[in-house]
């Protein structure tokens, strides 16, 4: 052991005893403080960091003071009072738990504060020490909300509670000094305010209480202030004078590195320890999502079954449409083998009288005007039996309908390669070829060339006539000439539905 890490452990060791000192007259405020820097000089100072955690329990903290009694543990396994202190923490988890809470909703109110909602702070602060009683920042932070509000008997009463778990806050003690002169009291005092200045102040020849704190937890040292300073400057005198340059360079590099060896070994544990949470928590969320997958699953192939059930019972009492269309939410791949022989049935039954229900259903909807609904079976009816060209040319009025130039302009397209060198087909490919004609750069749809509903006003037809009827023969204008324009015009006027033969 290097002088220099000797001297550091006497003044660990030193500051040690004046902390117990403070802890013992409930001064923890200054006993924290005086811990901390303890444990700055000496981590492995196992007395201070234990009487830390206890300073830190007593004020709320049960966290952060398990937290310094575990590396207390880690540092000496054997025989340390920390041990101890844990097994009677963790016998009341559900009250610690409570603590954490109170310590989570303190933060949350200083956040509050801090972005200037005291109001809402102070409803967190009043659960905190709700669920944290001994929370001595929580009380003070209160108190210091109603200051701001001019509450100064409430600012009093949350002072002094403080003030009864950490005698010497400085912070609680300056408030509540404020409190006395802005009511007017500098020289009067409450009882209750009595009593804490005695246990804080106490008069000549009057000890305060003290915490149940005991003195086997003292250092010894058997050095004076005096002796201690003496020591240190002949120490220094005598390594100024035998000790060279390249030798202090070399300790001092030598200790650098073993510091940082030491901080980097230390970083790699904690980045093994996350690293191996991160792993748990990844197989957590994996179990988690694969449970849900299988929750999904199972209440999809839930419903397949069901619709398989209802498309069975509508067969059965001849509701051809209901069994159609519930069969066809069935997700086959989902089916049970005897489900699925089933379903393979039910289908293989219903399969002749599909297209027969698809007609009607599109047919029926077009004439309520539902045009989506009619496109969405007469799209089905087509699949099933493609030669059908009345279900076509009525498809194409709903597109019409619709809006949808372009699926009007692909079931043209497939009408005119369905029925190929057909008069439908022909008249499809120049219906087509005019909507192709229309979208590339004409700007309405009375483009020259093409007759409009007007014009026909020699008997042919007027507003819808002059287009295509069911049987898909062409119409002429008034001029005689092809409507390659009119069409659709004629379709779109209403009537063409129903038009008669060109």
């Amino acid at each position: 052991m290097t002088n220099a890490e000797k001297k550091a452990g006497l003044l660990s060791s030193r500051l040690y005893n004046e902390a117990l000192d403070r802890a013992q007259i409930h001064d923890l405020t200054g006993a924290a403080e005086k811990l901390r820097i303890s444990l700055q000089f000496n981590q492995k100072n196992i007395p201070a960091r234990n009487l830390y955690g206890l300073v830190l329990y007593e004020r709320g903290e049960a966290g952060e003071a398990l937290h310094q009694w575990i590396l207390s543990q880690n540092l000496l396994p054997a025989g340390n009072p920390a041990s101890y202190y844990i097994q009677n923490v963790q016998k009341d988890t559900a009250r610690i738990r409570q603590m954490n809470r109170g310590v989570s909703d303190y933060n949350e109110a200083l956040r509050n504060c801090q972005e200037g909602n005291e109001d809402v702070g102070a409803l967190r602060l009043r659960r905190a020490v709700q669920k944290n009683p001994k929370l001595v920042d929580a009380f003070v932070l209160l108190a210091l909300i109603d200051i701001k509000e001019k509450r100064f008997n409430h600012a009093r009463r949350m002072l002094l509670r403080a003030l009864r778990i950490d005698r010497y806050h400085p912070d609680a003690m300056r408030y509540l000094q404020e409190v006395r002169e802005q009511t007017g009291a500098a020289g009067a005092r409450t009882a209750s305010e009595e009593e804490v200045t005695d246990i804080v102040a106490p008069a000549a020849g009057k000890e305060g209480r003290r915490l149940p704190v005991r003195n086997i937890f003292r250092v010894g040292n058997n050095f004076s202030p005096a002796v201690n300073i003496i020591f240190g400057v002949a120490v220094g005198l005598l390594a100024a004078c035998f000790l060279i340059v390249p030798g202090v360079r070399a300790s001092a590099v030598k200790n650098s590195s073993d510091r940082i060896v030491e901080s980097t070994t230390t970083i790699d544990s904690q980045n093994s320890k996350i690293d191996e949470l991160q792993s748990s928590l990844d197989a957590k969320d994996k179990e988690i999502s694969d449970a849900q997958d299988a929750e999904k699953k199972a209440k999809t192939a839930a419903d397949s079954a069901e619709h398989l059930l209802k498309a069975m019972q509508a067969s059965e009492g001849q509701d051809y449409t209901t069994a159609l269309q519930e069969i066809d939410q069935v997700d086959e791949s989902l089916l049970t083998a005897d489900e699925k022989t089933i379903y393979d049935a039910l289908s293989g039954s219903l399969s002749g009288q599909a297209y027969d229900i698809y007609v009607s259903l599109g047919q029926t909807a077009y004439y309520q005007e539902d045009w989506k609904t009619a496109a969405e079976n007469l799209e089905k009816a087509v699949a099933l039996t493609p030669d059908d060209y009345d279900s076509y040319v009525l498809l194409v009025y709903c597109y019409q309908h619709l809006n949808d130039q372009d699926k009007e302009l692909e079931t043209w397209k497939k009408i005119a390669t369905q029925f190929a060198g057909s008069q439908e087909g022909d008249y499809a490919q120049s219906q087509a070829d005019a909507l192709e004609q229309q979208s590339g750069g004409s700007t309405d749809d009375t483009s020259s060339g093409a007759a409009t509903d007007e014009t026909a006003s020699d008997g042919s037809g007027t507003d819808g006539t002059a287009g295509t009827g069911t049987n898909g023969t062409t119409g002429t204008d008034a001029n005689g000439t092809a409507g390659t324009g009119t069409g659709r015009t004629a379709a779109a006027g209403g009537t063409a539905d129903t038009g008669t033969a060109g």
